[in-house]
């Protein structure tokens, strides 16, 4: 499988692609989202690891321009940035996942298990041929039970081929989809490969070649035999787990040596500009503006670093650097003392013990304290008028509604750069500029066009009409209105510019969330049944048919990982999207939820956005549902 990996940071980069090697994927890595662009283009990705925050082109801004021009590859965001806001524009933007940085290497390994798994083979994870078995979840290959230990082109050929039955590949096709992009090698490398496969098959037992030459067309499959073993000892996988586990380690431990070589540089940076943020006079500008972005530019590295090396605790300590020196340009003697703390506290924090590497028994840092949220739909009013945006604001908190204002446009654009909204409440003129709120309105079309505009306006003139309507806008309306009828107007909007009719099913033994649930997901045109007795699950699926399931992992009865392995195992509903609602973090579960056949998992407390955004992602690129196959036999047909 080939994974395009789009990182900035050199030591993030080889963390990764070293794991990921570990497992068989084969990864190419570039640091702007130009090349990558060009990469898509070239080459056909299984999936696409994007960092949020890359040259040339943003990870958000890629993500959408590759869904505009019909990529349906698997996307997983990775950033720094783990706010609800960030994480609704990333999967807004056509993302599938999102991991915050500091990242667990086993949830992200088992994430991108779970996109490839959706993608391709939804209810296969061993791949068989005669007594051969690769398993898809681990990465193990054994021939008669017996383990086999393959170099990573060997595996990237045999995986293809037993994904690809009856497809033909000739040198050079194999070539762009085993070797990296940044390899070049001549087709002899082919060849080579192949001969050294074919050895090791025949050295454990095989008697029948697994690859079949078509002359002057290149090699396939050959079609299996009768026979097959399909089972293997659990003190195999243990081996081979073990195996894998030790590479990682050891490249673990290797990259940790490069990025402490580099933490001189970036501690004297810090130091640099904790003394200027110090020394500075009233008044002054304080930090020098280059030093400030390099410092705020290596805490947030150090964030997404520190972590997942085993240092959770210099992870929150670089995020707290950055945080303040984002906040504010000028520092005062408090905040110049706090930051020189801080400093002083994440030298002292990465010479302490890291936690050793263990798969998938480790634990995820612990979370931020963080409180329910009750269902909140972001708004933008785009007025110079300031008593109207008063107005809206007032009435938005009975609605429902959480209201931000900008009274030109300019502010428009820097609400729009902090944070992501829902709609847009816009006027179309602004007195200190020659600028209208059609150029914005245009904007927003092209850049972010599932955010719905609504015009507001004084004016009411024909082309007016006509000009909103061609440039995308959703609605018209002219003042003076009443806020609680303008609200209205943006909610029928709102839920319009979603698909309609998706039946959506929640099996949770809290009765309070189930209800909050429905609330959420029913202004969206989404169709709710909530149960909340596992036990009476399957005769809830089959009569509601839902398009998505939505799993509590404990229950009592029937736990939700026990319905979903159930799902799996059914011919029918075995594809259908299953997103898990839990409360624990931990990444034996999460590992569980995703061996169990998940989608997705959303942590309790619930944001609402987030958990919104997931559902809707989900629903509107799922696969069609096979036709149900009939039990009945034909007349003419023979029963035994």
């Amino acid at each position: 499988m080939k994974i395009l990996l789009v990182e900035d940071d050199e030591h993030t980069t080889a963390l990764i692609s070293n794991a990921l090697t570990a497992h068989h994927y084969l990864v190419n890595a570039t640091k702007s989202g130009q090349t990558a662009l060009a990469l898509t283009e070239t080459y056909n990705y299984d999936l696409i690891l994007l960092d949020v925050i890359v040259p040339d082109l943003d990870g958000v801004s890629l993500c959408r321009q590759l869904r505009s021009q019909g990529a349906q590859m698997p996307i997983l965001m990775l950033t720094g940035n783990g706010s609800s806001g960030d994480r609704v524009a990333g999967l807004e933007a056509g993302a599938d996942d999102y991991v915050v940085k500091p990242f667990d290497l086993s949830e992200l390994v088992a994430r991108i298990r779970a996109l490839l798994r959706r993608r391709q083979t939804p209810l296969q994870t061993i791949l068989t041929w005669e007594n051969l078995q690769l398993d898809l979840s681990t990465c193990e290959i054994a021939y008669g039970g017996v383990p086999l230990h393959l170099t990573p082109k060997e595996y990237g050929l045999l995986e293809l081929f037993l994904r690809n039955p009856r497809r033909i590949f000739n040198r050079s096709a194999l070539l762009d989809n085993v070797w990296k992009a940044n390899e070049f090698p001549g087709e002899r490398a082919v060849t080579t490969q192949i001969k050294g496969l074919r050895q090791k098959l025949k050295t454990a037992g095989m008697t029948v070649d697994l690859l079949e030459t078509v002359y002057g067309l290149g090699y396939r499959l050959r079609p299996e035999p009768l026979e097959r073993l399909d089972h293997r000892t659990a003190a195999e996988a243990d081996v081979l787990q073990a195996h894998t586990e030790k590479e990682i380690e050891a490249a673990i431990e290797k990259i940790w040596q490069k990025l402490q070589s580099s933490l001189k540089d970036t501690f004297e940076l810090f130091d640099r500009a904790s003394a200027e943020a110090a020394s500075a006079h009233p008044g002054s500008v304080g930090i020098d503006p280059d030093l400030r972005r390099q410092a705020i530019l290596e805490a947030h590295r150090l964030a997404g670093n520190l972590g997942s090396f085993g240092l959770p605790q210099g992870s929150e300590l670089a995020r707290q650097i950055e945080q303040l020196l984002r906040a504010k340009e000028s520092l005062s003697p408090n905040d110049a003392g706090q930051l020189s703390e801080w400093v002083e506290a994440l030298k002292h924090a990465v010479t302490q013990p890291r936690n050793a590497f263990k798969t998938p028994k480790k634990q995820l840092a612990s979370p931020k304290k963080s409180h329910p949220t009750n269902p909140v739909t972001r708004l933008l009013v785009v007025d110079d008028d300031v008593a109207i945006a008063q107005q809206i604001q007032a009435a938005a908190r009975s609605a429902g509604f959480e209201v931000a204002a900008a009274t030109n446009l300019v502010q428009a654009r820097q609400a729009f750069a902090r944070a992501s909204f829902d709609g847009v409440l816009l006027d179309l003129t602004f007195p200190d500029t020659a600028e209208t709120g059609l150029t914005f309105l245009e904007e927003l079309t092209h850049q972010i066009p599932n955010v719905p505009v609504v015009v507001l306006t004084g004016r009411d003139r024909l082309t007016d009409r006509v000009e909103v309507a061609r440039l995308g806008g959703r609605a018209f309306v002219q003042k003076p209105i009443l806020p609680h009828k303008l609200l209205e107007t943006m909610a029928q909007v709102l839920a319009q510019s979603r698909e309609a009719g998706h039946n959506v099913l929640i099996v949770d033994d809290d009765l309070q969330l189930l209800e909050t649930l429905k609330m959420l997901l029913q202004p969206w045109g989404l169709q709710v049944t909530t149960l909340d007795d596992s036990q009476q699950f399957w005769k809830m699926l089959e009569t509601a048919a839902p398009d998505l399931l939505i799993l509590d992992v404990e229950m009592p009865h029937f736990n939700g990982i026990d319905l979903c392995q159930a799902v799996r195992n059914d011919p029918y509903w075995g594809e259908i999207p299953v997103l898990f609602l839990t409360a624990h973090r931990d990444a034996e579960t999460i590992q569980r939820v995703f061996m169990a056949g998940a989608d997705d998992y959303v942590s309790k407390p619930i944001m609402a956005p987030e958990l919104l955004a997931r559902v809707l992602n989900r629903l509107e690129r799922r696969q069609p549902r096979r036709p149900r196959m009939s039990l009945q036999p034909s007349p003419d047909r023979q029963t035994f």
